[in-house]
């Protein structure tokens, strides 16, 4: 089900059913993408569950479903470097070489040739070669112009041609395979989406909930000044 008009109106106003949608649409590419850049399974999830509930947040800005994918591409990385900034990727828990074929000497000195590469090179390989995006939106995702982005790209590409030499091309098929088996699996995303969602309409509605005892509060103490207010008067 696509990002229709009808259904981004309803989830601007924080509609379940309809927040639950956008955020489905989303979930898996997204989920995807994090757990390859990043390479670790938990903070890959834990980056995919704070770019869902950052996206309700931001929801009533998007004006179609463009803007909902640009930001979503573009908040991923930015969530992405955050989480390669932290902590290197232990090749024994590397997820492109778990779901990748980790017996072929060759594809694993290819994997770590690609963690060893400057984050934007890697994003630009992951991208184009795994994603399979078009040059406009890596370079969205990646907050750069098309022609920066298709420069670290070809950088990246010599590069890791040093280690794979006339077999790159196997090598970024086997790159692509492995990306697409990184899930999510049927059960994960759904049950995900709903808790995120849930939790985004709780906070909505204390923080409602506490705007209202505010103002009930503040209807109370002028009541009481004014009415001391007339009992000095008197």
């Amino acid at each position: 089900m696509p990002i229709t008009p009808e259904m981004l109106a309803r989830a601007r106003q924080h509609r379940r059913a309809e927040s639950e949608q956008l955020l489905a649409q989303m979930y898996a590419p997204v989920f995807r993408m994090t757990r390859a850049l990043i390479g670790r399974p938990s903070p890959a999830e834990h980056a995919v569950t704070r770019i869902m509930r950052r996206a309700l947040a931001h929801v009533e800005k998007w004006r179609d479903d463009t803007d909902a994918q640009r930001w979503f591409l573009h908040f991923t990385t930015l969530e992405v470097r955050r989480a390669i900034d932290a902590a290197p990727v232990d090749p024994a828990q590397d997820l492109l070489l778990l779901h990748g074929p980790r017996d072929n000497i060759a594809y694993v000195a290819f994997i770590r040739a690609l963690r060893a590469l400057p984050v934007q090179q890697l994003e630009a390989i992951v991208l184009h070669h795994a994603a399979h995006l078009n040059d406009r939106y890596v370079a969205i995702a990646m907050d750069c112009s098309t022609a920066a982005a298709e420069a670290h790209l070809k950088a990246a590409e010599a590069i890791l041609k040093t280690i794979a030499g006339p077999a790159l091309p196997d090598r970024l098929a086997e790159l692509s395979t492995a990306y697409r088996s990184l899930g999510p699996d049927a059960e994960i995303m759904p049950r995900e989406v709903r808790a995120v969602v849930a939790r985004d309409l709780r906070n909505r509605r204390a923080k409602k909930l506490a705007r209202i005892a505010i103002i009930l509060g503040l209807i109370a103490l002028l009541a009481g000044i004014a009415w001391w207010w007339r009992t000095q008067s008197q």
